[in-house]
């Protein structure tokens, strides 16, 4: 038989075989076994060893053809002699943990980074919450690898996901996120920053108008400078120039709001006025 598996350590014993699960869905399994077997004890190094039985266990792999697969692999079982240690043939492809091989691990890694947990899950034929699970141990060997340079202009701001609205630290300087914590209340702001490296590099503490925001430049920059995030700023100015403009208005006489139709946007024609001004060579 022709091994089209690509694994170097399993080869295909079967054709593979289509399996329909509960909920009407179907998974192609595949019959494989080990192409190495054991000839050293892995604890003593002793090569004496015998035959204790065969365990046949499932294994996902990448889709293939559109359709998850497992793969049903023979493995033989060990015991030697010397140390009375028992175990089985080696398999360097797949993960033990997961249960799965390793370039399926790989695979839910990427597709993660694109799709719902949720997606990935039906595609390759095994929960969202071992999806999860996945995407949660490469996020934690990514964050083992990377180390964040503290910048020296720094932005805290707020987004809303899933209905909540979550602290987002960002370099100012470099235009990129630095941060994304799962809430902005001060309490569990409090707790971040206890633990912020280099909190003394940071020169620009950029912040809405937000409460709680001010309170952490307070206690924990205080050395650096304090810059009002400028959509807030203008858009309270607006809020006060329409309120002192609507109050005017009611002031006046039938006649005169007649003259005055259109009045709030005077203020914004003038702008414009003033930046084709600017504009002129």
């Amino acid at each position: 038989m022709i091994n089209t598996l690509g694994l170097k350590s399993l080869r295909p014993i079967s054709e593979s075989r289509r399996v329909e699960e509960p909920g009407g869905s179907f998974i192609s399994v595949l019959e494989v076994e080990p192409c190495h077997v054991s000839t050293r004890c892995p604890s003593c190094g002793s090569d004496k060893l015998h035959k204790h039985g065969v365990r046949s266990q499932h294994y996902l792999d990448v889709p293939h053809f559109g359709e998850p697969t497992s793969l049903l692999i023979h493995r033989k079982r060990w015991r030697c002699t010397v140390c009375r240690s028992l175990f089985p043939d080696p398999l360097p492809e797949i993960d033990e943990k997961r249960r799965a091989t390793t370039r399926l691990i790989d695979y839910v890694r990427k597709r993660s980074l694109i799709y719902t947990f949720s997606e990935v899950g039906r595609e390759v034929g095994t929960s969202d919450k071992t999806v999860k699970a996945i995407f949660e141990d490469y996020v934690e060997e990514l964050e083992s690898k990377y180390e964040f340079i503290t910048p020296k202009f720094l932005g805290i701001d707020e987004v809303k996901i899933l209905g909540e609205y979550r602290c987002i630290l960002t370099n100012i300087d470099k235009c990129t996120m630095y941060d994304l914590l799962p809430s902005r209340k001060l309490a569990d702001l409090r707790k971040y920053f206890d633990n912020f490296k280099n909190p003394e590099q940071v020169e620009v503490f950029t912040a809405d108008l937000w409460g709680p925001y001010a309170q952490i430049h307070k206690e924990y920059f205080p050395h650096a400078k304090m810059v009002a995030d400028r959509f807030h700023v203008q858009r309270m100015a607006t809020n006060a120039m329409e309120a002192v403009r609507k109050k005017v208005r009611k002031s006046l006489t039938q006649k005169e709001r007649i003259k005055m139709k259109n009045d709030r946007f005077l203020l914004g024609g003038f702008k414009r006025q003033v930046q084709q001004y600017k504009n002129q060579p």
